[in-house]
C-alpha cells in the first residue's frame, strides 16, 4: 500500500469525523497510539472527534419506548497541540468545539433545536514515570494532569422551572431536604414504571407519561460547566512484536460552577488488545478491540442532589489504526453499549463514533 493511499484514507476518515449533523461527553480526552511514545522537541497537532447518538429513554436504567422521538446528537471536536520537552515531560492544550442537535418533549410540546460553540478548554502536563524499550518490546506509563477552565457557555445550566423550588429551601434543612428529594424522586420513578406496565390507576397515567417524557435536560446540552476542574489521566501501553495492549483511566475532580451547579466526579476507563496485521516499510495498519466504561455519581445544585444524573456504563467495539512514515496517525472506532444503568429519567446513547488525525512535525 503506497504512502499516498494511506494518506488519502486518513484524510477521508478525518473529514467524516469532523462532520456533525456527549460517559461523560464533556470529560473524554482523546488518546491515540502515538501518544504513548514521546517525541522530544516535536510539535504534534491533532484533530479528534467524538460523536454520540443519544436516542434511548431510560427510567431508573430500564429502557422505555421513545414515543416522542427525543434525541441528542452530540459532536465534540477537539483541536489539540502537544509538545514533548524531553523523554519525560510534555504539555498539551485541548480546545473543544461542541455541536448538539436535539429534540425534546416537555409540557406537552415538542421542541427541536441546536447548541454549538466553544467548550471548556483543557491544559495538561504530561509525565512518563516509567518507560522500557528493548528489541521488539516496549512498555510505557504516562500521567496527565492539569486544569479544565470555564470557557464554555453555561446558560443552559440555569434552573429549569420545575427545579426552581430548590433555591427557596433554607440552608439549615439542606441535608434533610436532599434525602427527601431523593426519596420522592425514587417513589415517582417507581410509579412511572408501574404506569408503564399498567399497574397504576388511569387517573395518574397522563401525569406519569408527561413526566417520563421529560428526558432531555439543560445539563445534557450545556457547552460548559462554569467550574475549574482537575482531570487526572493514567495511560498504560505494552507492545511485543506485532501485538499490543492499551489501557487508560481518566478521573475528573469537579467543583461547583455557574448557577450553583456541580457536575459529579467522573471516572472513565478503557482497555483493549490490538494487533498490526500489516507492517510495510513506511505504513502500518492495526486493529484493536476496545472495551470502555464510565462511573458517574449524581450532580448537585446548591448542595441538593439532582436524582436523574448518575450513569454506569460499559461499551465495546472495534478500532482501526493507520500509521504513515511515523508522522501521520489516524484511527476510527465505533462503540455500542453492552451494559447501561442510570438514575431517574435520562436520554441514553445507542452508539458512538470516535477517531482522530494526528500529524507530528
Amino acid at each position: 500500500m503506497s504512502h499516498r493511499n494511506v494518506l488519502l484514507i486518513a484524510l477521508v476518515l478525518a473529514l467524516v469525523f469532523v462532520h456533525s449533523a456527549a460517559a461523560c461527553d464533556l470529560c473524554a480526552i482523546y488518546s491515540s497510539l502515538e501518544s504513548h511514545k514521546p517525541a522530544p522537541q516535536r510539535l504534534q497537532l491533532t484533530l479528534a472527534e467524538q460523536y454520540t447518538n443519544f436516542d434511548e429513554i431510560r427510567v431508573e436504567g430500564k429502557k422505555i419506548e421513545n414515543e416522542h422521538d427525543q434525541y441528542v446528537r452530540s459532536s465534540i471536536t477537539q483541536v489539540m497541540g502537544t509538545y514533548d520537552f524531553n523523554e519525560r515531560y510534555g504539555a498539551k492544550l485541548i480546545l473543544p468545539y461542541i455541536d448538539r442537535q436535539y429534540k425534546k418533549f416537555e409540557d406537552n410540546t415538542t421542541e427541536k433545536g441546536s447548541e454549538s460553540g466553544i467548550g471548556d478548554v483543557i491544559l495538561l502536563a504530561s509525565y512518563f514515570p516509567y518507560r522500557y524499550a528493548e528489541k521488539d518490546t516496549y512498555f510505557s506509563a504516562q500521567l496527565l494532569f492539569g486544569l479544565k477552565l470555564p470557557t464554555g457557555d453555561t446558560a443552559l445550566l440555569k434552573p429549569e422551572e420545575h427545579d426552581e423550588h430548590h433555591e427557596d429551601m433554607p440552608a439549615a434543612d439542606e441535608t434533610d431536604h436532599e434525602d427527601e428529594v431523593e426519596h420522592d424522586h425514587h417513589m415517582m420513578e417507581h410509579q412511572k414504571i408501574q404506569t408503564l406496565h399498567g399497574d397504576e390507576d388511569h387517573g395518574d397515567e397522563g401525569h406519569a407519561e408527561e413526566q417520563m417524557a421529560h428526558a432531555v435536560h439543560g445539563h445534557d446540552l450545556s457547552l460548559g460547566s462554569g467550574s475549574v476542574d482537575v482531570p487526572l489521566v493514567l495511560n498504560l501501553f505494552y507492545e511485543v512484536h506485532r501485538t499490543f495492549v492499551r489501557a487508560s483511566i481518566n478521573y475528573s475532580l469537579r467543583t461547583e460552577g455557574d448557577y450553583d451547579y456541580r457536575y459529579a466526579d467522573d471516572l472513565l476507563w478503557d482497555f483493549g488488545p490490538g494487533h498490526y496485521f500489516y507492517m510495510g516499510e513506511d505504513q502500518q495498519i492495526a486493529a484493536r478491540l476496545n472495551i470502555s466504561g464510565e462511573h458517574k455519581g449524581k450532580d448537585k445544585r446548591d448542595g441538593v442532589v439532582d436524582p436523574a444524573t448518575s450513569v454506569d456504563s460499559i461499551f465495546w467495539g472495534p478500532e482501526i489504526i493507520l500509521v504513515s512514515n511515523s508522522n501521520l496517525f489516524a484511527n476510527f472506532e465505533i462503540d455500542f453499549p453492552i451494559d447501561y444503568d442510570s438514575s431517574g429519567t435520562q436520554i441514553a446513547p445507542s452508539y458512538r463514533v470516535r477517531g482522530g488525525l494526528t500529524y507530528r512535525f
